[in-house]
């Protein structure tokens, strides 16, 4: 966002304090540099978060709802993370903002739940591309069954970092699952 000199802030509980004041001191002033904001349901539900939400609503200032892993409204909501239920009484109070709920598991009842969690209103688009990617690798090995682990790691991370895109850009994660016993 950066590049495009969009100011883009995230506001969390692993914030420093003097850095989370400053976030909100510029969110109350008269213009805010902040354009985009990251929170989590917790704390759009948070007491704290409210009056903020209230005023920038009250001053036009929100422009969008974007709601990431929306399905949890729906397949974990009520007990994995209930603040996601609570995103209906934002999204009742942003009602003539648009709002985008996003995921990548939502068979027709979970969409059906986050429809009518989010108070979502016709008219709705929904956007759907196939599970498959063929751009994605899944490289699952045992440590136990490798005779040299470390020598395996390295050989798939040069292969997976080496693979080029049609840009002729290396695009790639490399996720471990780490224990103590790794």
């Amino acid at each position: 966002m950066s590049v495009l000199k969009i100011r883009a802030c995230s506001l969390n509980s692993k914030l420093p304090l003097e850095e989370r004041k400053a976030v909100l001191s510029d969110l109350n002033s008269g213009n805010p540099s902040i354009k985009l904001l990251y929170i989590t349901p917790e704390m759009a539900a948070s007491k704290s978060m409210h009056p903020v939400i209230d005023s920038l609503l009250a001053r036009h200032l929100l422009s969008y709802l974007v709601i990431d892993e929306a399905h949890c409204v729906s397949q974990w909501g009520h007990d994995f993370r209930p603040d996601y239920l609570k995103l209906g009484t934002l999204r009742s109070k942003a009602s003539a903002i648009p709002c985008v709920a996003l995921t990548a598991t939502a068979p027709q009842q979970v969409q059906d739940d986050i429809v009518a969690a989010l108070h979502l209103k016709e008219p709705i688009t929904v956007f759907k591309s196939p599970c498959f990617r063929a751009n994605l690798f899944y490289d699952v090995l045992f440590k136990e069954i490798l005779s040299q682990p470390y020598v395996n790691l390295k050989a798939f991370c040069e292969k997976a970092l080496g693979q080029k895109d049609s840009a002729g850009v290396c695009r790639s994660l490399i996720v471990i699952s780490h224990s103590l016993t790794c």
